[in-house]
């Protein structure tokens, strides 16, 4: 998409060099080039923030996963069946022994 977007950017300026000379006057050139380069401008800008929102979302999910690896439940034994089950349970889920 982002590869598009600089294609169009830059076919978009030759559109109209190509527009402004087939029209034989130096305003109308002038006039093309310029809008060419602005409709450039803008796609150009659309580029970049379609990169830097791919960098902010990358970065999201890896701080997301960190998050996820830091808030993981620590898990105890069942001193009766010794399965294991969540520190935060009072008793086991499995054998119902309450520690």
């Amino acid at each position: 998409m982002i590869a598009a977007l600089y294609v169009l950017g830059i076919a978009s300026i030759v559109v109209s060099i190509i527009i402004g000379f087939q029209s034989g006057s130096i305003f109308h050139f002038l006039l093309m080039l310029i809008s060419g380069i602005a409709s450039s401008i803008i796609i150009f800008a659309l580029a970049k923030i379609l990169v830097n929102q791919e960098s902010i979302l990358s970065r999201i999910e890896a701080h997301d996963s960190n998050r996820n690896r830091r808030n993981r439940i620590q898990k105890k034994t069942c001193l009766k069946c010794g399965k294991e089950y969540d520190e935060d349970m009072n008793s086991c889920p499995y054998c119902g022994h309450k520690p």
